[in-house]
């Protein structure tokens, strides 16, 4: 069975076939689209990957500057990320919680996005730590 090679003239006639449902999608897909985009809540999804090693040199040579361990180091800096200090400008400058910023007090919002953010420290061959925000509109 050999095929032929489609023309012009074939593809207005599938158009004029299908005329209906191409204008039907094109008229109520964006709207519909728009709508559920409303109707769903934000969420971002933000995730990094901290390498942390231990010192290389011995340290008779180079005297180390942390002597903490790797779990201290990396609680340090899960203290700093989920600080106030650090995450208010985050929910002023992003515009994060709209509706609650001038009805709640900021502890709220800041222990709120705090409850959001996941810091999960992983093994070298595991995925990266991963941090959701649901943000409220």
């Amino acid at each position: 069975m050999t095929q032929r090679e489609l023309t012009l003239q074939d593809y207005i006639e599938m158009l004029r076939r299908r005329w209906v449902p191409i204008v039907i999608l094109t008229l109520i897909g964006p709207p519909f689209a728009y709508g559920v985009s409303r109707i769903l809540p934000d969420r971002y999804r933000s995730q990094t990957l901290v390498l942390v090693e231990q010192q290389t040199v011995p340290s008779e040579i180079v005297k180390p500057l942390d002597t903490s361990d790797i779990s201290q180091r990396l609680a340090s800096m899960q203290q700093q990320i989920l600080s106030r200090s650090r995450l208010e400008p985050i929910i002023h400058q992003f515009g994060l919680y709209p509706k609650d910023i001038n009805r709640k007090p900021m502890e709220e919002l800041v222990a709120k996005l705090q409850k959001a953010i996941e810091v999960t420290p992983i093994c070298p061959w595991r995925k990266p730590v991963q941090a959701t925000f649901p943000v409220s509109t």
